[in-house]
């Protein structure tokens, strides 16, 4: 299999604030707390039940974090391909971020695919499972350039090419899970120059975030436990 992997252009931001729920400023995530009456309390701290993966037991699934179909706005976005394991390390991209994601406990990655035809993007999302939001922060900080989430082709159709071209990468911090996103164009093309174009793009990825993994981490950090999927 041929080599095609080009370094991502940038890495745009790293959130750590409690509550940031995607990678676009200022906005708000998307909480699915369930009464909060019935819970015991949360652990103190800003992140409550995921600040630390010692209060947040329960493994993370792909079917609570990834929806197959994604609408907004009259768009939508399918899911091309999902995996999960605890190969961490074959999951990313740099020596930097893999080796701080090692010493960070990582005991799972999921990752998934998603793509907007409409749009013409792709991008591979993937969660990491570290043992606290300390050492998740200080991982983050090490996705950049050459660093980022191992893109994961789809076996059919347009996304079978993501990482062929170069892209863009988000990463985040959300309690003690590491979310990294990578876009790029369907046709392959470099990512636009313009700012509208690069804010095209930064749209699609921070809804790709608010409307997968945020629901699900929202909930655990609210209420102590996954979320029920019907």
């Amino acid at each position: 299999m041929a080599v095609v992997i080009i370094a991502a252009v940038a890495i745009i931001l790293v959130m750590t604030r409690p509550g940031a729920g995607t990678p676009a400023a200022g906005t708000s995530p998307t909480n699915t707390p369930g009464t909060k009456g019935t819970s015991p309390t949360p652990p103190a701290g800003p992140w409550e039940y995921i600040g630390s993966r010692n209060t947040d037991p329960v493994p993370l699934t792909l079917v609570e974090l990834y929806p197959a179909v994604i609408t907004s706005a009259g768009g939508t976005y399918k899911r091309a391909t999902e995996d999960h394991g605890k190969n961490c390390h074959g999951s990313l991209i740099g020596s930097a971020l893999q080796t701080a994601v090692r010493r960070a406990g990582c005991t799972q990655e999921l990752r998934a695919t998603y793509l907007s035809k409409s749009a013409k993007i792709m991008a591979t999302i993937g969660v990491f499972n570290l043992q606290s939001f300390a050492l998740a922060k200080k991982a983050a900080t090490k996705a950049g350039r050459s660093e980022f989430v191992a893109q994961l082709p789809a076996k059919t159709g347009p996304a079978q090419a993501i990482g062929q071209g170069t892209g863009l990468e988000e990463a985040l911090v959300k309690g003690h899970y590491l979310v990294l996103v990578w876009a790029e164009a369907t046709n392959l093309s470099a990512p636009p120059s313009t700012k509208a174009g690069r804010a095209r793009f930064s749209a699609f990825m921070s809804l790709l975030v608010k409307r997968t993994v945020n629901v699900s981490l929202s909930t655990r950090m609210v209420d102590g436990r996954p979320p029920k999927r019907h």
